[in-house]
């Protein structure tokens, strides 16, 4: 239920708040809170989002910075793949078809403030971090185009029998 209530957060501050958008410093800062806040009351979810954070970026190839928005953002190529908000929602940009595939298997929701109008998604991150890991070596195969799209949603499908 908690998750619930800070999914609807972010969406409430992300939508009344865009505003702030210009002045990263003050999305940094609000970012910086949602972090303290998991870290004091979930402190699951914390250390699950520093083994996801680490697996990201012993992926071979991605680089890590600061979110203009707050968080840590996941580069490939010097190109946003992902980024971590500090509640432990886990955003990345997926191919539509990848999109689509994953929300029917229900490993993932649509992005908490773009819903249907890109391919970002939205995964919170809980206790776990297989699932973010395996989320964004989907993404890093379809961009590196190591496996077709037929094999990636292949990918899914078995990891969504387990």
């Amino acid at each position: 239920m908690e998750s619930s209530k800070s999914f609807n957060l972010l969406s409430f501050l992300a939508h009344n708040l865009g505003f702030l958008k210009p002045f990263s410093f003050l999305t940094a800062i609000l970012d910086t809170q949602l972090k303290a806040f998991t870290f004091l009351f979930r402190p699951r979810v914390f250390k699950s989002m520093k083994k996801t954070a680490q697996n990201i970026k012993n992926m071979e190839g991605v680089t890590s910075t600061s979110h203009i928005y707050g968080g840590l953002e996941f580069q490939w190529q010097d190109k946003e793949i992902g980024h971590i908000h500090g509640n432990g929602f886990l955003d990345i940009r997926f191919h539509p078809t990848l999109k689509q595939s994953l929300l029917n298997a229900h490993l993932v929701e649509h992005h908490h403030f773009l819903p249907q109008k890109s391919g970002w998604i939205t995964h919170r991150i809980r206790k776990d971090a297989q699932l973010p890991t395996f989320l964004l070596s989907l993404s890093l195969d379809y961009l590196n185009k190591t496996q077709t799209l037929p094999e990636l949603l292949e990918r899914i499908t078995q990891f969504s029998n387990k």
